[in-house]
């Protein structure tokens, strides 16, 4: 496939999935756009619809962004925003992505506070609340997650049943890993899940770099009822100095390139509501499988500390990963051959175990 195909695939995807307003170019206008692109790479300065494209060609999710904030915008160069946050802003309205209400801010202290509010303002509809920069983002157990600008920070909330279904934070980790992986180069990634809750790359020396991850509470809101708030986390645009936690890294760091944050949202939130239609239709076990192969803890020795409110330090423990229960808790066969189920709110680390 080359660029011209990906350009063509990436257009269609934004007309299938309703990312902005075309503006009144159709489809046909379009293919015989890309048509004449195709035959002439040259003609790309004289396409009507994507004449003065000023985001880089190489990235396929701001071609489409651009190409939509071109039409819809009646403008010829992006430039005339201010900042490229503010070219996406046009995008965020009611049906920038089908089915979720889209907010997004410069900088708060948390995404998870603020999706929240935006739910309780109009209750049913489920929310996504992004933000350029998180000031106190928050990870498992109340750690800080630094958010520097270029990368998704994003919490969604929807309705949930009593109790709320576990699993659900392991298939958005899988949604979000899925979508940045279709929006980089057709090369081996090597990105991976590790349980309970990171998206990490695996190096083949030493332990796997952590890109993101995502954490999930039950909260209700002011009718009294569940929601699940989902935060996520992508270190996607970042530069490498920025990234500054232990065995971390961004994307832009390990490829060259990334995925802007809201192009990645438009693939993520499409492949989410696909996922949960598929659950309830096809059963747990296609899921399971999904995740499995990517999760990198499957098949490893670990070591994990487990919380207990009668120990004043963890107790630490040893066994092999070797498959997931319905709900996501980590099976794991001790060295005895009994085997135990873990789950993420028990347990405080999960590591391979020495050698």
């Amino acid at each position: 496939m080359d660029e011209f195909d990906l350009l063509e695939h990436c257009l269609a995807e934004a007309i299938a999935t309703g990312i902005g307003d075309l503006g009144g170019l159709n489809q046909v206008e379009l293919d015989v756009s890309i048509e004449d692109l195709s035959r002439d790479p040259g003609s790309l300065q004289d396409c009507t619809c994507l004449q003065q494209l000023t985001v880089g060609f190489g990235r396929l999710d701001h071609v489409a962004e651009g190409i939509i904030l071109h039409t819809k915008s009646g403008v010829n160069d992006l430039d005339t925003f201010d900042s490229f946050k503010d070219a996406e802003d046009s995008l965020l309205h009611d049906e920038a992505i089908p089915g979720w209400r889209i907010t997004c801010q410069e900088a708060v202290d948390s995404t998870q506070t603020v999706a929240l509010e935006e739910w309780n303002n109009d209750p049913g509809r489920p929310v996504a609340a992004r933000a350029v920069r998180q000031i106190a983002g928050r990870g498992r157990r109340g750690h800080q997650w630094e958010s520097p600008e270029g990368g998704l920070w994003v919490s969604l909330v929807l309705p949930t049943t009593e109790p709320p279904d576990p699993f659900v934070g392991m298939a958005i980790s899988l949604c979000a890993l899925e979508s940045v992986e279709s929006l980089l180069p057709a090369v081996e990634s090597r990105l991976a899940l590790k349980w309970p809750n990171d998206l990490v790359r695996l190096s083949g020396r030493g332990l796997p770099q952590k890109w993101g991850g995502v954490i999930t509470e039950v909260k209700r809101d002011r009718t009294g009822g569940a929601v699940l708030v989902i935060g996520v986390g992508l270190n996607l645009q970042v530069d490498p100095g920025r990234v500054q936690a232990a065995n971390s890294t961004s994307i832009l760091a390990e490829f060259g390139e990334s995925p802007s944050p809201f192009g990645a949202l438009s693939r993520i939130l499409p492949r989410f509501d696909r996922w949960l239609a598929d659950d309830r239709e096809s059963g747990r076990k296609q899921s399971l499988d999904r995740v499995t192969r990517r999760l990198s803890t499957i098949g490893s020795d670990i070591t994990w500390e487990e919380s207990s409110a009668r120990e004043s330090t963890p107790l630490c423990r040893e066994g092999r990963a070797v498959s997931l229960a319905d709900d996501g808790a980590l099976v794991v066969r001790l060295s005895t051959g009994d085997i135990e189920e873990l789950r993420s709110a028990d347990i405080r680390h999960v590591r391979p175990a020495s050698t």
